[in-house]
């Protein structure tokens, strides 16, 4: 199963919350992809890499999400209603 998390912009907090996830579910994915549609800041960068993720730069979502698809069964998020970065937005 591959994990494909998509957010304009990606942020350190989108990837802590796909680590977390992620470090639950070891088992359930063998590959794990950012898509964003602006450049990632050279720390956020380091942050996926040394997690072992990939990341897509690209305009097109769901064009991407369909290549991924064709690699094999994909479980599709949107990172603003994904782990810590939803949770911070919760007003209850």
């Amino acid at each position: 199963m591959i994990f494909v998390g998509f957010r304009d912009s990606i942020g350190r907090i989108d990837v802590g919350g796909v680590v977390k996830y992620i470090n639950q579910h070891k088992e359930k994915y063998s590959e794990v992809y950012f898509l964003h549609r602006k450049p990632l800041h050279p720390a956020v960068e380091k942050l996926i890499n040394d997690a072992g993720f990939k990341h897509i730069l690209t305009n097109n979502l769901k064009g991407e999400i369909a290549k991924l698809k064709e690699k094999g069964e994909v479980e599709v998020y949107d990172l603003d209603d994904f782990g810590d970065r939803a949770l911070s937005r919760d007003i209850e």
